[in-house]
């Protein structure tokens, strides 16, 4: 393996590849990396154009990781975890309630209603939107699993 002075003049080697962590790691930063006790003890020297090619954002369902060589690939994407599916239910659940929660203010429905103001294609609309909202907050999101969301309104069709 050539030694770190080597690359300071060889630009087809800027980077190490860590297939333990699955990181480009910069030459150039090399004793930052030792410093901290973070360069690799089995690295792969890997060309600025390789490196290049997995510092894009990865394809669909894809993951930067090794392949059966150690190698940059994009590999699968494992499944989310049970926390991982939760976490992303709630996320989604309160993203729905807040959008139709605006969509509701926006039109003004609840204080055209107060005043009695609202026409019956308008209620129709306030109450439709507001079952869509119980809908969403009757969900439960620890079931990820089975996390069905309901169909969000049309805007302003009954």
């Amino acid at each position: 393996m050539k030694s770190y002075d080597d690359y300071q003049h060889d630009s087809s080697y800027g980077f190490i590849w860590d297939k333990v962590n699955a990181r480009f790691m910069a030459y150039i930063l090399k004793n930052e990396y030792e410093r901290n006790r973070m360069w690799p003890k089995e690295g792969v020297d890997i060309s600025n154009e390789t490196a290049c090619e997995f510092m894009k954002q990865p394809p669909e369902g894809k993951i930067l990781g090794a392949d059966d060589n150690g190698m940059p690939a994009w590999i699968d994407m494992p499944p989310l975890t049970y926390t991982e599916l939760v976490a992303k239910a709630k996320t989604e659940k309160q993203a729905r309630i807040i959008e139709a929660v605006n969509y509701i203010n926006n039109k003004q429905w609840q204080g055209k209603a107060l005043l009695g103001r609202l026409n019956d294609t308008e209620l129709k609309m306030y109450n439709i939107w507001l079952d869509y909202i119980e809908a969403l907050e009757a969900i439960d999101p620890s079931k990820a699993s089975d996390t069905a969301f309901p169909t969000k309104p049309f805007n302003d069709s009954v």
